[in-house]
Formats: structure tokens, C-alpha cells, sequence
């Protein structure tokens, strides 16, 4: 499961691959350098591999992958993309406890090409791992009218303090990327994340 864990580092450097050349949920989907955080204290038990399939084109042992798709069951964290950035919703309560601490994209979604992002556009956060208290995962987009998700990011969540939340109200100089972003609560549903 900490296989899923990779990120882009330091940042993307293109958009998205027009040819296909590896499942999303896998590192060499992308065409940038990738690194792991290593810090994991544990895998959440909510998270079960459910199924993994795959295809070969040629000997299965050293062909290139046709296709692969791993079902996963786990609860999902709503959220929307705004301007690049990974946004939870305000006006759920039962997130009002938790931000964004660290967003890692798989690629610059503002290319306008087949895989651009648009401001706005729905996505799911699926907690992974908790690494030093932080709940830890990857941002999954919904393939349309499908049970289908493609990976476009890592994501790394916190729990904010109290004192933090009193004061966001009054403070002018929060910072976007953390502290004012909340989505919907956790849903459980089988989801399928695929190529």
C-alpha cells in the first residue's frame, strides 16, 4: 500500500504524458523525478487492496503493461481543485479540524492539453498512511460517468489546534495552501482507481 505513496519532487516539470505509458498509481506514469516519504507510522486499516489486475503486451515476464487497474476499498475526503490547488470545503464541520499541510501534483495541470484540470472540477482525497500524526494519501479524479479514478497528486492533511481555528476569522495572512481549505467528511464506498 505505501507503493502508492510517491511523489513528484520538487514539482512537476510538464503536464501529463499524451501517450499512455504506465497505470496513474504507479511512478512511471510521470515524466518527472519521484521520491517516497519514509516516515510512515501506519497504514490505515479503513484502506484494503481489494483486487489488482493487469495485461502484457508480449512475455508476461519481461513485456511492456497493456493495462492495470487496482480496486481499492477505502473512505474518501471531497474536494475540489481551485486554481491548481486542492481545496476541502469550509462548511463541513466535521473537517473543520483538519487542512491541507502539503500538495505534490503528478503534473501541471494547467497544460491545456487531454488531462488539464479545470478550476473547479471535483476530485477525492484517499487517505493513506499517518506519517508523524499526519493523516497522508493521494488525489484521486473521477474518469466521467465511470466507478474509475486516475491518480494526479499526493497529498499530506493535519489536524489544526484550536487556537489556529479562533483566530482564522480575524487573521488576514493565513496561508491558502493549509489553513483555509475543508471539504466533505469521510464517505466509505468502494473505489475503483484505474490507468
Amino acid at each position: 500500500m505505501l507503493d502508492l505513496l510517491w511523489m513528484v519532487w520538487p514539482s512537476p516539470i510538464t503536464g501529463r504524458s499524451a501517450t499512455w505509458r504506465a497505470p496513474t498509481w504507479s511512478w512511471t506514469s510521470v515524466q518527472s523525478q519521484v521520491m517516497w516519504n519514509d516516515n510512515a507510522e501506519f497504514v490505515l486499516s479503513s484502506v484494503q487492496v481489494v483486487d489488482i489486475r493487469y495485461t502484457t503486451v508480449g512475455p508476461s515476464h519481461m513485456g511492456e503493461i497493456g493495462e492495470a487497474v487496482i480496486t481499492l476499498r477505502a473512505p474518501l475526503v471531497r474536494a475540489t481543485i481551485e486554481s491548481g490547488s486542492v481545496c476541502l470545503n469550509p462548511t463541513t464541520s466535521s473537517l473543520g479540524q483538519i487542512a491541507i499541510y502539503d500538495q505534490k501534483d503528478d503534473y501541471v495541470f494547467s497544460m491545456p492539453r487531454q488531462h488539464h484540470v479545470l478550476s473547479g472540477t471535483e476530485v477525492a482525497i484517499l487517505p493513506v498512511r499517518i506519517a508523524g500524526s499526519c493523516p497522508t494519501g493521494i488525489v484521486l479524479l473521477s474518469r466521467e460517468g465511470t466507478l474509475l479514478y486516475e491518480r494526479i497528486g499526493y497529498i499530506q492533511l493535519m489536524y489544526r489546534d484550536n487556537e489556529e481555528i479562533l483566530y482564522e476569522g480575524i487573521r488576514d495572512d493565513i496561508d491558502i495552501t493549509s489553513a483555509g481549505r475543508r471539504r466533505e467528511a469521510f464517505h466509505r464506498r468502494e473505489v475503483e482507481k484505474a490507468t
